[in-house]
């Protein structure tokens, strides 16, 4: 019943005033505030302020099944022509922001990936890291990109830093891949 409601108001509030945006960001907060003490679970608070920052990056999003646990909400969504996953947790504001699947390369290759990415890691820059995955079934290996931050507003400035990861990422995958 929470989800039915959730959608339609969502389903009204697509394409409306500025006014009526903000309300229904105020409404937005205080209804997952309460359908968390309902359901006993900590209030969500970093998978709320993502779904209300999203469009005020004018980034299109949806809800994803992108291996999550069993507390934690993924969105898919693109910036820039990059295909991108958010995970947030219900227990933090911390959020795991991904970049999958980037470089692709056979299994045979499994040593040049390794080596790419721990040569990636080890430079320890802010806050990023490379991860690999094997498709034994596929004979392929994957690559992909990592990074972290809070999202506990909608202000500017967290616009701004979301907004320069996302494009940092960018930068950090093109000297991956060479």
């Amino acid at each position: 019943m929470f989800a039915l409601l959730e959608f339609l108001l969502q389903s009204l509030c697509k394409g409306v005033s500025k006014t009526t945006s903000w309300l229904h960001s105020l409404w937005l907060i205080a209804y997952r505030r309460f359908k968390s003490t309902v359901k006993g679970e900590a209030y969500p608070q970093s998978s709320t302020m993502l779904e209300l920052l999203f469009p005020k990056m004018q980034i299109e999003w949806k809800e994803s099944e992108f291996k999550c646990q069993e507390d934690e909400r993924a969105y898919d969504f693109t910036f820039q022509g990059g295909h991108f996953v958010a995970v947030c947790s219900r227990r933090n504001t911390m959020v795991s922001f991904y970049y999958p699947y980037f470089v692709e390369r056979p299994l045979g290759a499994l040593t040049a990936v390794r080596h790419a990415s721990n040569e990636f890691n080890s430079l320890a820059v802010a806050n990023f890291a490379t991860y690999y995955i094997i498709d034994a079934q596929g004979h392929q290996v994957y690559l992909y990109m990592r990074f972290g931050m809070p999202i506990d507003s909608t202000k500017r400035s967290v616009q701004e830093m979301l907004a320069a990861q996302l494009e940092a990422t960018f930068a950090h995958v093109r000297r991956t891949k060479s």
